[in-house]
């Protein structure tokens, strides 16, 4: 009986879950996730400084934008491999694991994409980028861990979320409620809400990996 309980509970979703696993696993190395955070944040302002005093334009400029792209994506890989890690064994990731560059080329292109669609769809009426965001967004983990091409990344996303969207729609309003919250917490509370969310979804794409394991590979 026991055995059996314990294997609905792996191959079950539930948003409630994944915020309590993204809140758990933070209070274990709370200092750590912040620390990381604040580099990540950092870094990425850095990125755009460099780039708005490159083209004169200040942070914001359309050619500041294009130039720190490729470096906000690495650093994007970075992040994205340092919260499976954290998942996976949260004793033993460390910051040196932000530095993640392999398969660039293969995220930087499904980055681009979802990107690209994504903002296509928000343009149509705003419900299609929603789905689009959603079917198409478990790609960084993929490629980070599976070391798939883009297009099988995406597809991949897509097989994995498929009968969950709703739930994961659910799961980004509850991830938006904690923005929110930290952002209210005179915005150093940003600091603990990133990580958590983060690591909620990573924990929805295992939750969700593990499911798709044992249904037939369609993708609709």
């Amino acid at each position: 009986m026991k055995v059996v309980v314990a294997f609905w509970y792996m191959n079950t979703f539930s948003v409630g879950s994944c915020v309590r696993f993204g809140w758990e696993t933070f209070k274990k190395r709370a200092w750590f996730f912040i620390g990381a955070t604040i580099v990540y944040v950092f870094i990425s302002w850095a990125i755009s400084f460099i780039a708005g005093l490159i083209t004169g334009g200040g942070h914001g400029n359309a050619l500041t934008t294009l130039i720190s792209f490729p470096f906000s994506v690495l650093l994007t890989m970075g992040l994205t491999a340092l919260m499976l890690k954290a998942h996976d064994n949260v004793d033993s990731v460390k910051i040196a694991d932000l530095w993640h560059p392999h398969n660039y080329w293969n995220f930087f292109l499904a980055y681009l994409i979802v990107f690209v669609s994504t903002i296509i769809g928000l343009i149509l009426l705003v419900v299609p980028g929603i789905i689009v965001a959603i079917a198409l967004g478990f790609y960084s983990y993929i490629i980070i861990e599976r070391s798939m091409g883009p297009i099988e990344a995406l597809k991949e996303s897509m097989r994995i979320t498929k009968g969950h969207r709703w739930d994961l729609f659910v799961l980004m309003l509850a991830c938006f409620g904690i923005a929110i919250l930290g952002l209210v917490c005179l915005l150093v509370g940003i600091f603990v809400a990133l990580p958590v969310i983060m690591l909620a979804m990573v924990h929805a794409y295992r939750t969700l990996a593990k499911i798709a394991e044992t249904t037939p590979s369609t993708i609709v």
